[in-house]
């Protein structure tokens, strides 16, 4: 996740060149900051932005203690400086990012590494490009905020396979909805991202 919807950055390299969305959730309703269903919770997330790989002053771990982190390994202050090196380090080139993560184990979910698929509890796997992707429901009441992107029609309709009406359709759906619909903007006295109201919170024309 990032703390910053409108990083123009952000907006280049993960949002499609402004042609995607951004989804905005209450971290506590969304299950993100529960200590007990997260290895590490989202308050504990914010990673850590470094000229160097860390390798001083921390302790020197296995692989089977590694992995087992999330398992035995509950969040708790002592193990927290392991936790932190194998999940919260990144190089200083990505701060721009923001970036916080909420990190969970899947060591008990019945899915081969490559192979199988399915849902489990609350856990739902894909495969994408023959890799493992893990989906986790969180409740749809969690999700607060919605940016468009300033490109976003040029995305959805460039195939053909959604049309312009069907499209302000589920704007239109999204906006009716208790969520804050934001479309995003250059502004016009500097560099800056802004984000106005969405049309689509009323009937769109």
């Amino acid at each position: 996740m990032t703390r910053q919807p409108l990083n123009a950055l952000m907006w280049s390299h993960y949002g499609d060149s402004h042609q995607g969305v951004v989804l905005g959730f209450d971290c506590d309703l969304a299950g993100f900051s529960d200590p007990k269903s997260n290895v590490i919770p989202s308050q504990y997330g914010e990673l850590i932005y470094s000229a160097t790989k860390p390798h001083n002053d921390l302790p020197v771990i296995g692989e089977n203690e590694l992995m087992d982190i999330g398992g035995s390994l509950r969040f708790d202050s002592n193990a927290f400086n392991l936790m932190k090196r194998a999940f919260l380090y990144k190089s200083l080139e990505w701060a721009y990012e923001e970036e916080v993560r909420v990190v969970k184990n899947i060591g008990g979910i019945p899915f081969g590494y490559h192979t199988g698929g399915g849902r489990h509890r609350e856990c739902n796997m894909v495969t994408v490009s023959g890799r493992p992707l893990y989906c986790f429901d969180v409740p749809e009441n969690s999700l607060k905020e919605i940016y468009l992107g300033r490109h976003l029609y040029r995305n959805v309709t460039k195939g053909g396979s959604v049309t312009d009406e069907e499209l302000k359709g589920v704007l239109q759906s999204w906006g009716e909805k208790d969520i804050k619909m934001m479309q995003c903007e250059p502004d016009v006295h500097s560099w800056n991202l802004v984000a106005k109201p969405s049309i689509c919170r009323v009937p769109c024309d």
